[in-house]
């Protein structure tokens, strides 16, 4: 209750929440029977499944995807083939065909993951959390609904992060509504309340006007539930008015529905059957399968009602024979939904593990690989060394050898200048030898001359 008067600012009063306009589907259909067959034709042709699907007209949607799917694949426009799965998908999932539904939103998030389509990615997945929801809805069992809804909210949480990182707040506002009802289904109601308002500030920031009525008309469910009837109407309301400005037939059947019921709570019989009646005549148009079960039921309750003024015990039987055979017509494919859900989830379980072991194999691989390269590296390494070591050595003989050829040079010179010193020694001795001879043989000559003179002159 804390955020009951935040939440009405936001609706009520902020300004900046437009309405959208319709969107002229005829004009779209007059430019696509001139438009060149390539990637604008696709993203036109998936604008339309958008606009069909919103506005409830389900005779042309799945004609209109599969030509924009194929169109796509021609041309290779992988974005638009992956936009074009999505919208089937959604398609399936309004026609209560739940594993068509998963199996067209996995095959739209494989491409999406191929191509790095973060935005496209989380809605993906947020998609998948709603078929999740949507068999939690329809399940009668407690604990499949609590085991639905906890998948659901599993893939909300990852869309959401998702979105978060991004900023996309289109997305960021859609998670918020999801986890919303996720947690109304879980009788959670501060929390579910929590998560609606955060919805609408998103959703008005960008002026979302037909998605602020989705989110109006789940508060009025939470409040109902609640059994607060009055604070219901109020957004339920308020998500009428907008839903019904911006042709979002969906969200008008759920609220006539929901209003019609309350009313129906409250004894007002007369206003039930109006509101009850018109989401039964729109849920026809535009095949809401369930929603027309809900509507039969609602009848039958009203005609059944002894404070009814109109009170008619065989048109609440036949109202009530037309609710059997949808709720039959729905339980039937829902059995065969769950049937069909497991089988795919096994195979995508077999799937995953298969990639799993390629993976393990592949980083076994990668790790031998890391070893042979690491022993290659080693191997180079240590040769690299030794050839160092060799080269050092070798460098170190070379300075070695020059040193003593050098060495031995200068031994040379100088041996050779001792040699030539020894040599002039030699001959100054052997020259003083001579003169000396030389000087002792005159001598002998003068005594001899001398002594022969001497004889003379005696």
């Amino acid at each position: 209750m804390k955020y009951l008067s935040l939440i009405l600012i936001y609706i009520f009063f902020i300004p900046g929440i437009s309405i959208a306009q319709k969107q002229n589907v005829d004009s779209l259909f007059s430019v696509l029977q001139t438009a060149k067959e390539d990637t604008n034709k696709v993203i036109l042709l998936n604008k339309l499944g958008i606009i069909l699907r919103n506005t409830g007209n389900s005779s042309k949607i799945e004609a209109c995807l599969v030509k924009s799917q194929k169109l796509a694949i021609e041309l290779n426009y992988k974005k638009g083939e992956a936009d074009a799965l999505c919208e089937l998908g959604l398609f399936h999932e309004l026609q209560g065909n739940y594993f068509e539904a998963l199996n067209h939103q996995y095959k739209s998030l494989k491409i999406r993951e191929e191509i790095g389509d973060k935005s496209g990615i989380s809605y993906s997945i947020h998609y998948i959390g709603d078929i999740y929801f949507s068999q939690s809805e329809l399940s009668d069992k407690p604990t499949s609904k609590a085991d639905y809804n906890k998948k659901a909210q599993d893939q909300y949480f990852k869309s959401l992060k998702i979105a978060e990182d991004i900023n996309d707040v289109r997305s960021i506002a859609n998670s918020y509504n999801c986890l919303g009802n996720s947690y109304r289904e879980g009788k959670n109601f501060e929390r579910s309340l929590s998560y609606y308002l955060k919805a609408i500030q998103n959703r008005a920031a960008v002026g979302d006007s037909m998605y602020i009525s989705q989110t109006c008309t789940n508060i009025g469910k939470l409040y109902l539930q609640a059994k607060e009837y009055e604070t219901a109407l109020v957004y339920l309301f308020r998500g009428l008015k907008l839903a019904e400005e911006s042709g979002f037939k969906r969200t008008t059947v759920k609220t006539l529905g929901t209003i019609g019921n309350i009313y129906l709570k409250k004894k007002e019989y007369d206003k039930a059957l109006d509101y009850c009646s018109k989401s039964l005549a729109l849920s026809k148009e535009i095949g809401f399968l369930e929603y027309i079960a809900k509507a039969n039921l609602s009848l039958s309750e009203i005609y059944a009602a002894p404070g009814f003024a109109k009170h008619n015990g065989d048109v609440a039987l036949n109202y009530y024979k037309d609710f059997v055979q949808e709720r039959d017509s729905i339980n039937t494919k829902k059995a065969n939904q769950i049937e069909l859900q497991f089988d795919f989830e096994k195979k995508e379980a077999l799937a995953k593990a298969e990639q799993d072991k390629i993976i393990a194999i592949a980083e076994e691989e990668q790790q031998k690989q890391k070893i042979k390269t690491y022993a290659v590296t080693t191997g180079l390494i240590l040769v690299m060394a030794l050839a160092l070591f060799i080269l050092r050595g070798y460098r170190q003989k070379q300075k070695a050898n020059l040193e003593l050829s050098q060495k031995n040079e200068v031994i040379a010179e100088q041996k050779k200048v001792v040699e030539e010193k020894q040599k002039e020694i030699i001959d100054s001795i052997t020259y003083a030898r001579r003169i000396q001879r030389a000087l002792i043989t005159n001598e002998k000559y003068i005594d001899k001359s001398l002594q022969r003179l001497a004889k003379k002159e005696q």
